[in-house]
């Protein structure tokens, strides 16, 4: 309800089945299919090479460098802008702010009126009746967000300037002004910048927060994987998308780090769409439905000891086993509803650990008896996230450091 009044009604994600959820699908699909994903490839590898600089300048930062990684490849992508996340872009401040407030609206219980829906019929002066300040606020600042970074790439490109990107993309394609559809197609290209950010920062940003974790916590798996990387790549050069089919060991470390720990371990709730039958079982249209992610995960039979982390469960005769089931599938949900910026988040995600991995080593901090002060916790409101934690990042090795230092940002 409260997520309706807020404007986050357009966003993708959150549409109902039906002709405007299908025509943002579509033009999503055009944007992120698995064959047209490469086209993305420099942005990612020209992020890699910055969140490399920014760990070796200022490794106790290594947070806000993970985010910073995944703000630049998505901003550059949709807007050809080049911003961090720590910018002080309006489009960047407005964003986080929305992000923020989205994460706040999906708390149960935290507004009345999602309890309550007659509220909505309420005067502003009701008691009851703050979240309608609340809303009136953020679906503002949504139309801020949508719109001025749309209009900047409309403006860069009627001058004949700025970078290719999905907005100049869609740009090229729009009707012209005085067709009357042209505001609608407008629309929907906005709808599509929001979208991308707050579908694909947050969920990125807690998977490679949890990669970094684990490695802290296990540097057998890290040196395994670092002496593949070293065999594969070499030490002369950051690895690259050419090298991921020969990283057998790595591709397996990145298979159990989803299936290890999920940001949603319910998933995404789904809504039958018409009658069904299943096992059995008459499931009526409307129905609430659950995918269980954690349980899947968890299953003693298809995994054995689940609860460890252990790469080489993955691994058969040297290379990744395909008989088992990929875990990384079912994270990014089910049927039509299947995250469609998938694809792009796996590349990212890919080479920001390869990257890690390749030039870092990555240790827990420890105390002064030498043991290691690292917490496996996990929090968060609508996603579960690791708890902040501490741990070292250093180069692995002089060379690795004067690597890093003749790095060239394209």
């Amino acid at each position: 309800m409260l997520l309706e009044h807020m404007g986050f009604d357009a966003i993708f994600g959150l549409l109902p089945y039906g002709p405007k959820w299908r025509r943002q699908r579509r033009v999503f699909h055009k944007h992120f299919d698995s064959k047209v994903i490469s086209q993305y490839h420099p942005a990612i590898s020209c992020a890699a090479a910055e969140l490399a600089k920014d760990m070796l300048s200022s490794p106790e930062r290594f947070a806000n460098h993970t985010r910073n990684f995944f703000t630049r490849i998505i901003m550059r992508a949709t807007y050809g802008l080049n911003v961090s996340a720590d910018s002080d872009d309006a489009y960047i401040v407005g964003i986080k702010d929305v992000a923020e407030g989205f994460v706040e609206a999906t708390v149960p219980g935290r507004f009345l009126v999602d309890m309550i829906p007659a509220l909505k019929y309420a005067p502003r002066w009701m008691p009851g009746a703050g979240w309608r300040r609340y809303a009136d606020y953020h679906r503002k600042k949504i139309k801020e967000v949508k719109t001025e970074p749309f209009q900047r790439v409309l403006k860069a490109t009627r001058e004949g300037r700025g970078e290719t990107c999905i907005m100049s993309r869609i740009i090229d394609t729009l009707p012209p002004p005085e067709d009357p559809s042209r505001k609608e197609h407008e629309e929907l290209a906005c709808d599509l910048g929001v979208t991308i950010y707050l579908g694909g920062s947050d969920t990125s940003i807690g998977i490679a927060m949890t990669f970094i974790l684990l490695m802290a916590m296990h540097p057998d798996v890290q040196k395994r994987a670092q002496a593949e990387l070293d065999r594969v790549v070499g030490t002369g050069r950051l690895p690259t998308f050419e090298d991921r089919t020969n990283l057998h060991y790595v591709n397996a470390v990145l298979r159990e780090l989803f299936r290890w720990h999920q940001l949603a371990p319910l998933g995404v709730p789904h809504a039958t769409s018409e009658d069904d039958v299943y096992d059995g079982y008459v499931i009526p249209k409307g129905t609430l439905v659950v995918g269980n992610l954690w349980d899947m995960m968890q299953n003693e039979d298809m995994f054995p000891d689940p609860h460890a982390f252990n790469p080489e469960r993955h691994i058969k005769d040297g290379r990744i086993n395909q008989d088992l089931l990929d875990p990384i599938s079912p994270n990014f949900g089910f049927g039509r509803r299947i995250c469609p910026g998938r694809h792009l988040a796996l590349d990212s995600i890919y080479l920001m650990a390869t990257t890690m991995l390749a030039v870092f080593d990555i240790a827990p901090v420890k105390d002064e008896a030498g043991n290691s002060t690292l917490r496996c916790s996990f929090g968060g409101r609508l996603m579960m996230i690791p708890e902040p934690f501490e741990c070292i990042v250093t180069p692995r090795s002089d060379r690795h450091a004067k690597l890093i230092r003749n790095l060239e940002i394209q």
